[in-house]
């Protein structure tokens, strides 16, 4: 049985009384929706609506575009560059993939990194 909290005014009892079959179950239905609202409040920066996930979604999408957008831009500078080269040891032209950026190896440690593979 609940008992009748002090900030509780006759109007609310009232109110919620036209809904109940005596004035201890109002109490316990007003408790009730009391408790539960404190406890919603606590949980929330971790409850969200569902507008609040629709924001939050579309600007991780937008981050993530923006984030490819720049990795495709960082691709675009270092870029596979094909020449070709006398050998002297060889005695004949070898054609060797270097990078655009001016490393001499492709991919160079730029390209390595994004791809996630290990500069050694």
């Amino acid at each position: 049985m609940s008992e009748r909290r002090p900030h509780w005014d006759d109007y609310l009892l009232a109110s919620v009384m036209i809904h109940c079959n005596d004035i201890y179950q109002c109490h316990a239905v007003i408790a009730a929706v009391e408790d539960w609202q404190k406890e919603r409040f606590k949980w929330s920066d971790i409850i969200q609506s569902p507008f609040e996930v629709a924001v939050r979604h579309n600007a991780a999408e937008e981050r993530a575009e923006k984030a490819e957008a720049a990795v495709q831009r960082v691709r675009e500078l270092h870029r596979p560059s094909q020449s070709t080269i006398w050998s002297h040891d060889l005695h004949q032209a070898i054609t060797v993939t270097t990078c655009h950026c001016g490393s001499e190896q492709y991919p160079c440690p730029t390209i390595k990194a994004i791809d996630g593979e290990r500069d050694e």
